[in-house]
């Protein structure tokens, strides 16, 4: 626990590392420039390995700065990895046009192999992104057929920062920014059959490794409300599962993003309760997006706290029996109703907002999980459909 607590310190500084930054008390240096060809050599894999540390690895093409983070406890068989990641936009306007889509980024990797420890992938772009979410896609150009691979994290801090973990590593691939949550007015699946592939709605296929909004292979309920009043959970969206159905396996790791952010009180600081004006950052974030390492069978909460807890951000809730869930009331000293009588903490994972509690949201490996502030209800968030009685549980 320490030598993960002393990471997730160190973490929270990785937005100075793009300047620069020097090597760990162990001896294995923590950021490396990624050389023209790529090519990192399996003996700085073994010692981010060996000395249980991370290592940063920060790129530049086509005016593109991106950086990889690797967790040296999940690097278990290391290798000579190509980290090259190219950047274009050959048919970015056509996958834009197709998918309706505000913003798109072409990229594409030198490698086609899987990278040894699930690395995350963050890409600094020039521009902001007025984006409501960002998925990752390929594109058959002789198929006309579309298919959405991931959901991506973004932060505007100034301009766009996208976030995610990659699993597939050939071909062409975009990241598209988008005026809506993941998921929605999505055409797939037996659905294709019934749509005039002529008409104005694209028709995307869900990859198999897909577990984002959207996804048909989640499993979502139906009928009436649960025994803890939970509204039925729309079709193709995760059901919520029991605390205490599940048994954390602490021999199996994985790795999630998480951030948390007030943006929304930046908009409404005249009607912030006065004594919680200073407690805003000026920015909005209190926790930038980062890699976070979580165990098999744990949820969103489960990460919430430990990395709350690691970084030293106050964070406050409650268990409510009625729901069986965890209810959480308020984080970095901004609790609900601060900023008016609709105003409190929500959550989304891969860009979706559950309509039950963060306790009982089973955590997938690479899941993007994202803890808002609303003033209302939901409405300035585009989570207002996932309020009824559930907010902050």
């Amino acid at each position: 626990m320490r030598k993960l607590i002393s990471w997730l310190l160190v973490v929270m500084m990785l937005g100075s590392c793009l300047s620069g930054c020097g090597s760990s008390s162990s001896g294995a240096q923590r950021t490396v420039q990624i050389p023209a060809n790529g090519i990192i050599a399996k003996s700085v894999f073994e010692g981010i390995r060996d000395s249980d540390d991370f290592g940063i690895f920060n790129g530049n093409n086509n005016d593109i700065t991106y950086q990889w983070l690797f967790i040296g406890s999940l690097i278990e068989e290391p290798e000579d990895m190509n980290l090259k990641v190219n950047f274009s936009s050959s048919h970015s306007s056509t996958v834009k046009s197709y998918l309706k889509a505000a913003y798109v980024q072409e990229l594409s990797f030198e490698t086609e192999n899987p990278l040894a420890g699930h690395p995350t992938l963050s890409i600094y772009l020039a521009d902001i992104w007025d984006a409501a979410s960002v998925e990752l896609y390929s594109f058959d150009l002789n198929s006309n057929k579309a298919t959405l691979l991931a959901t991506a994290a973004l932060e505007n801090s100034p301009n766009a920062i996208i976030t995610y973990i990659p699993q597939d590593f050939k071909g062409l691939f975009y990241l598209v920014g988008k005026s809506e949550a993941p998921g929605n007015s999505l055409v797939t699946g037996s659905d294709q059959s019934n749509q005039n592939t002529g008409g104005d709605q694209p028709l995307v296929e869900l990859d198999d490794t897909y577990t984002g909004a959207g996804a048909s292979g989640s499993t979502g309920s139906t009928g009436e409300k649960d025994k803890y009043l939970t509204d039925p959970t729309p079709a193709g969206r995760p059901a919520p599962v029991e605390p205490e159905d599940v048994t954390v396996n602490t021999a199996v790791r994985y790795t999630c993003t998480l951030s948390i952010r007030c943006d929304t009180i930046l908009d409404n600081m005249a009607i912030c309760e006065p004594n919680k004006v200073s407690q805003v950052p000026g920015d909005g974030a209190i926790m930038i997006t980062r890699t976070c390492v979580f165990y098999e069978g744990e949820n969103v909460f489960d990460v919430l706290q430990r990395e709350c807890r690691s970084s030293g951000i106050h964070m406050s809730f409650k268990w409510t029996p009625i729901y069986n869930s965890v209810y959480v009331q308020g984080i970095h000293n901004l609790y609900e109703f601060d900023v008016g009588e609709n105003s409190g903490w929500m959550y989304k994972v891969n860009g979706w907002f559950p309509n039950y509690g963060a306790s009982r949201y089973h955590l997938q490996n690479g899941d993007v999980i994202e803890w808002i502030y609303t003033c209302d209800l939901g409405r300035d968030i585009g989570g207002f459909y996932a309020i009824g009685d559930s907010m902050g549980r």
